[in-house]
């Protein structure tokens, strides 16, 4: 029964109160300034209230409300959600400001062929079906949501809407020839986290949301087992893995040098929920055969704006990005440069002045366009593609500092990028052939060059080659010996032969100039293991009588007991 109530505003107007109340519905309530108008809605009110066709929530609200809602309710239990979250920004740029009495059938099949024919968001392309069908299902669990859990709506609009075609699966199975070379390229990956996350995957037949979430206290070492629990895997259901071969030896080693504050097996970055290991994983794929590379300059581009794209919305690392800072200092299996590094300490500022300073902004982004790519301006001339862009970076203020938190040193990263495309092959070539002298006459090549030996996506593989081209050079450089000891060899394994021909060429150049830096970071290096050189503890020795930070590195390394008064 529809009644109306009249009412005195504040104002002195008039309105009319209109009240529906039907037994098995919920109570309609609407306000009219005229009589009629109210008169009229009570009416059609109680007629559709009696037909089935009313549901006063449908009108009143909108898709986006529901998202929002929706939002609370499932983020906290969807593992998924980040995926769920952007089909369903998807719907909401199309139809968030409608009320859900129009989301029809009908509509839906419209946005379904629209959204087929919309090309990816991630390196475009054609929309599978799998991929749309996945869109509706996102809204579909939505409008789920409305019928059962908030009773706004009376039927879920998706189930009548035809799903598109999928293709048909694909299965894959390695063969006894083509695993060996498919761990011989992990093996060889600059990643340190890839080789124990591979071999994971390959004897426990773990996901790899299981494997990059896995915690230390799930490894029980003597029973050689991980514990699953329940409500930790994609079906709630708990389960044990058992461990052999290889990747027990490597956990227990991993174990020794975990990270103090994150009981995680495999530690992500601090502003990413987990690890990242796809461009790893690809680069390795590339090694062993397996995928084809890219190796043009626009595919490179395109590529560096996909990971950077993928570290945010996906796990949160990739090659675009610095990889997170150890506290320690893995004894084996690091990598160079910065993947695998300790974290960053003030004391290392002396080894890289602008290192806790704010990042230079650019000036002048007109200046050294396609005229320049050769590094032509301020004086500098150069045939080597990598010097180019060092040049190129001095001369346009890029920011080259490798630890930077305000712009990650984005557009000098995009050039290195460029030149290394997928396997890194150009790049390395290119740090190869450049010279000690012609690279320490450019004022930023500290962190430029640490950024690009970073930017290897092989690592320390092609490394080699430019560090075993330097040796010759280091008698006369013991500034840049000491920066690319500190920030670049020292994290080569320790059984590297090339980390052991650059510890004593780095001795013999102590053992003449008794250089305070060099002699520091020798001592960092070798820690225990200086005592066994006479001539570096003896340098050391009397720079600590006027160095307080000299006699803190050999108390903490080496064992002595010096005053730091």
């Amino acid at each position: 029964m529809a009644t109306v109530q009249k009412r005195k505003n504040d104002d002195g107007s008039t309105s009319y109160r209109v009240m529906v109340r039907l037994k098995g519905h919920p109570t309609a309530t609407a306000t009219f300034d005229r009589l009629t108008d109210a008169r009229e809605w009570g009416s059609k009110t109680e007629r559709d209230m009696k037909a089935g066709r009313y549901f006063s929530a449908a009108k009143l609200k909108t898709l986006g409300e529901l998202f929002d809602k929706y939002a609370v309710a499932a983020a906290p239990r969807l593992k998924s959600w980040n995926e769920v979250k952007r089909q369903l920004d998807w719907w909401r740029t199309k139809a968030g400001a409608e009320m859900l009495d129009a989301i029809t059938p009908a509509r839906i099949a419209e946005w379904r062929d629209e959204l087929l024919a919309t090309p990816k968001q991630r390196g475009g392309g054609q929309r599978t079906g799998a991929d749309v069908n996945r869109t509706i299902a996102a809204l579909s669990s939505a409008m789920s949501y409305a019928v059962k859990e908030l009773g706004w709506i009376e039927r879920n609009p998706c189930e009548r809407v035809t799903k598109t075609k999928e293709a048909g699966g694909r299965v894959r199975f390695l063969s006894d020839d083509e695993l060996p070379r498919l761990l011989d390229a992990v093996r060889a990956s600059s990643h340190s986290d890839l080789l124990p996350a591979v071999l994971l995957a390959l004897t426990t037949g773990a996901r790899k949301g299981e494997i990059l979430g896995l915690r230390w206290s799930q490894i029980d070492f003597k029973r050689r087992a991980i514990t699953l629990h329940q409500g930790e895997t994609k079906n709630n259901a708990g389960r044990a893995l058992p461990l052999s071969g290889e990747i027990v030896e490597l956990l227990k080693a991993r174990n020794k040098v975990r990270q103090i504050d994150d009981d995680r097996v495999f530690p992500p970055p601090a502003d990413c929920k987990e690890l990242e290991l796809r461009e790893p994983w690809k680069a390795a794929l590339v090694l062993a055969g397996y995928r084809r590379a890219q190796g043009n300059a626009q595919g490179a581009q395109q590529g560096c704006r996909q990971r950077r794209s993928a570290a945010r919305d996906d796990f949160g690392f990739s090659l675009a990005r610095p990889a997170p800072y150890r506290r320690q200092l893995p004894d084996d299996g690091g990598s160079i440069g910065n993947r695998g590094s300790p974290r960053a300490r003030p004391q290392d500022a002396r080894h890289e002045p602008a290192l806790f300073a704010p990042c230079a902004r650019p000036r002048d982004r007109a200046r050294g366009q396609a005229g320049r790519t050769h590094g032509r301006g301020r004086g500098y001339e150069v045939n080597n593609l990598l010097l180019a862009i060092i040049a190129q970076a001095h001369e346009q203020n890029w920011c080259t500092e490798p630890y930077c938190t305000t712009c990650g040193s984005l557009d000098y990263r995009n050039k290195l990028k460029e030149l290394a495309g997928d396997l890194g092959g150009p790049l390395a070539n290119a740090l190869e052939e450049i010279g000690i002298v012609e690279l320490i006459a450019l004022p930023n090549w500290r962190g430029a060059l640490e950024l690009a030996f970073n930017s290897l996506p092989l690592g320390r593989l092609q490394a080699e080659g430019a560090l075993r081209r330097w040796l010759p050079e280091l008698s006369n450089h013991a500034d840049f010996a000491d920066h690319v000891l500190f920030r670049i060899v020292r994290y080569l394994p320790s059984a590297s032969e090339l980390k052991a021909e650059w510890i004593n060429a780095c001795l013999d150049i102590v053992a003449k100039t008794k250089n305070h830096s060099l002699v520091e970071t020798l001592i960092l290096v070798l820690e225990c293991k200086a005592l066994e050189y006479p001539a570096l503890i003896d340098a050391a020795t009397a720079h600590a009588s006027t160095s307080r930070q000299m006699r803190r590195v050999l108390n903490n390394k080496c064992g002595t007991n010096y005053k730091l008064d």
